[in-house]
């Protein structure tokens, strides 16, 4: 095929150049003679990047779903924080979260459960700073902030 695209009829005899590339010494290139090209179709097309437009597209698209998903999650609970209605929640665990490991430790972790209009809802909280809770893990109830809209949505509230 012709650099434009359109179809070239091969005569007798055709070569596809080989193109031994030194990248490092690009002087040191050199075009040697190739592969013999016997038939080359009438749609014949040639391929010169591969598959890199694929991953030039797909990770920037896959970062910024990633990023917009966080960027929703944290409006959700500072609309929470910010907005949300007070309630007593009663907690249902508090320990370390075994399930996960940062620099071999575990975060301290407490789970709460709280009822809406007779509907149960539950939230977390974990930190790798105990001190941070200010006493909260030795109390059976503590306050927590939820979203009128979606009361699923809710955050500790540490005064």
């Amino acid at each position: 095929a012709s650099a434009t695209g359109t179809p070239r009829i091969p005569t007798q005899g055709s070569w596809r150049p080989l193109v031994l590339m030194v990248v490092f010494a690009p002087c040191k290139s050199m075009v040697l003679r190739g592969l013999r090209i016997e038939l080359v179709g009438l749609m014949a097309t040639r391929a010169t990047m591969g598959y890199t437009p694929i991953f030039v597209v797909i990770f920037p698209v896959v970062g910024a779903v990633l990023a917009f998903g966080a960027w929703r999650s944290n409006r959700r609970e500072i609309r929470a924080f910010s907005r949300g209605a007070p309630v007593l929640a009663r907690i249902t665990f508090r320990g370390a979260d075994m399930s996960v490991t940062v620099n071999h430790r575990h975060p301290f972790k407490i789970v709460w459960e709280f009822q809406v209009g007779g509907r149960p809802y539950s939230g977390s909280f974990s930190t790798m700073q105990r001190g941070e809770l200010g006493g909260i893990e030795q109390s059976e109830q503590l306050a927590v902030l939820y979203d009128p809209r979606d009361p699923s949505v809710n955050t500790l509230w540490i005064a």
